[in-house]
Order: C-alpha cells, then structure tokens, then sequence
C-alpha cells in the first residue's frame, strides 16, 4: 500500500532532509511549515504554509491529501525561547499537537511519529535508556515533549494505532536556525584569522551529538516499522562530548586556534552535566545507527557552511 505522508515543520533542519528522503521513495508527501526558521522548500514537495495551530488549515489538509502517516515535527524547539515564551511555546507545542491528534483520530491515521527530545529523561551519569531511565523533564521545552509523549500514548490507546515516539538528541547540521552551540561559536570565528577569541556560556556540559541527516535516516526507519502499538526509540550516537572537546575538534578540522571565555549572561539557568543516550534498541528493533561520529559531522558542518552560508 502506498504511503500518503504528511510531515509538519517538514522545511525545518531535520524536516527539509527527511522531506527529501521520502521525496525520492515511491511514496506520497505533504508538508505543513509556517516557514518560522526561514529555510527554503524543497523542490518538488508539495506544501501548505500554515501553522499546527489553524484548524482550518488543517482541516482542509487532511480532506483532501488524507494522510494515513503523520510525522510530527513542527515546534518551538530553542530552549531559552521556551523559557522567556513560557505560555506561547506550550499553546504551539502542547495544544497544536493535540489539534494535530484531533484529526489524525477523526480522519483514522494509521501511524502517528512523535519527534520528541533526550531533555525528558532524568540526569543521571550512566546511558539513557528507553525502558529504564526515569523521565524528569527540566525545563519548559522538555515539560512540552514529555507532555506530547502522554498525548500521543493516549491517542495510540484510543485508536489503537501506531504511536512511535523518536527522543532526538543534540541535532548537527549547517542550516540550524537557532542560537545553537555551533552556530553561536561559527559567528564568532573569522576563518581568516590564525587567533580568534571567542565567549561561551557553560562549558562542562556533555551532550550526545548526532548529524541531521542521520536524524532524518532514523525518522524514516520509523516510518516504515511494522510493529503495531506504541513504541519509543531514542535517536542518538551513544557517545559525548564536552563544549571544550567541541572547540578542540574545531581547532583542528579549521586549523585555528580559539580562544575561549565563559560569560555569565550566556549560561543557562538549568543545563544538565551530561546528556548520553543508549542506542542499543534501535539498533536492535530498527536496524539503524548513525553513519557520522562527532568528528565526520563537524568536517561536514563546516564545508557546508562555508559553502552555503560564509
């Protein structure tokens, strides 16, 4: 049977590249974006420019390119964002996923793939793991996913389709549209510059990064599991990295030296010492894993900046 794909932020940095990969299948796509991170379409991909929030805009969608999969992507992402936007960042994340659920009931979608974050999990020093570690959401943005995670849980148990839940770690790639760790050291660099001084915010923090492309690798491993019911796969490399070994890869890869101070206004209230996630059930379950390490994806980050952006 073939598959009528609707992906909602399907221009974002992970959407617009998983955008492609179903583009170039055998399959049906539609993408929902309200264009908020400023990134281009992709050619050939059929679009609705609105928000989850436009019931009407919805509802039209699923009248006419009746979805039977649903990929669930479009939120306010950016952490300080959800901090400073607190009301506004849930009503976006929290109440446009359950208008999106809504329809999915009403017009009998068969799956539902729910993009949500590592940030729920509870701290803790060993890996996180999906049938193990405890969930602690510590912020608004992790508050807003773990609540999507029940909501999605409870449609899955409602309509008895299928629910999977994809814990995306700390996401590479050159066309992130927030004031992430990479693009906040990258506008402080001058390339030209043997010497470059650069300020940070916490720089102890661990966190597992992954490549956007192998994101969107995994998103579509979703797309196409079997398994009936409600599921939960981590997306994630299973190793971390410091902000100092961020800079010293760089330093390398560049061939500059960067000299960096930690400046208070830059330091996030909560920010959690270590972030590392367990991919041995997808791995498993899935038959996946991320092609790039930390340093293949840095390489790659800077051509494609250089390329398309500097």
């Amino acid at each position: 049977m073939k598959k009528r794909i609707l992906v909602t932020g399907g221009f974002g940095m992970i959407g617009r590249r998983l955008s492609e990969q179903i583009k170039n299948s055998k399959n049906s796509l539609m993408v929902v974006d309200n264009f908020s991170s400023k990134l281009k379409p992709v050619k050939g991909v059929k679009f609705s420019k609105t928000n989850i929030l436009n019931e009407k805009s919805l509802l039209k969608i699923f009248k006419t390119f009746k979805p039977n999969i649903v990929v669930h992507l479009a939120a306010i992402h950016h952490i300080p964002t959800c901090e400073k936007k607190r009301s506004f960042s849930q009503k976006v994340n929290i109440l446009g996923t359950e208008i999106l659920l809504k329809y999915c009931e009403i017009f009998k979608v068969k799956k539902f793939v729910l993009a949500s974050s590592g940030a729920v999990y509870n701290w803790q020093k060993q890996k996180l793991s999906e049938n193990i570690t405890k969930l602690d959401p510590s912020d608004n943005y992790s508050m807003c996913k773990f609540s999507n995670e029940v909501q999605l849980k409870l449609w899955t148990q409602r309509t008895l389709g299928t629910g999977i839940v994809a814990r995306i770690f700390n996401t590479i790639g050159y066309d992130d549209p927030n004031s992430h760790l990479l693009p906040d050291i990258l506008k402080q660099i001058d390339l030209n510059r043997k010497i470059n001084r650069i300020t940070l915010g916490n720089m102890k923090p661990k966190r597992d990064y992954i490549d956007a492309d192998d994101v969107a690798s995994a998103l579509n491993k979703m797309i196409n599991y079997k398994k009936a019911g409600y599921s939960i796969f981590n997306i994630c490399c299973g190793k971390e990295y410091s902000v100092k070994d961020i800079i010293n890869i760089l330093e390398k890869i560049i061939k500059i030296k960067i000299f960096k101070k930690s400046i208070n206004s830059k330091k996030r209230k909560i920010d959690r010492l270590s972030q590392l996630g367990s991919n041995k059930k997808i791995k498993n379950k899935l038959k996946w894993s991320a092609k790039l390490n930390l340093i293949s994806t840095l390489q790659k980050y800077i051509y494609e900046r250089k390329k398309y952006i500097f």
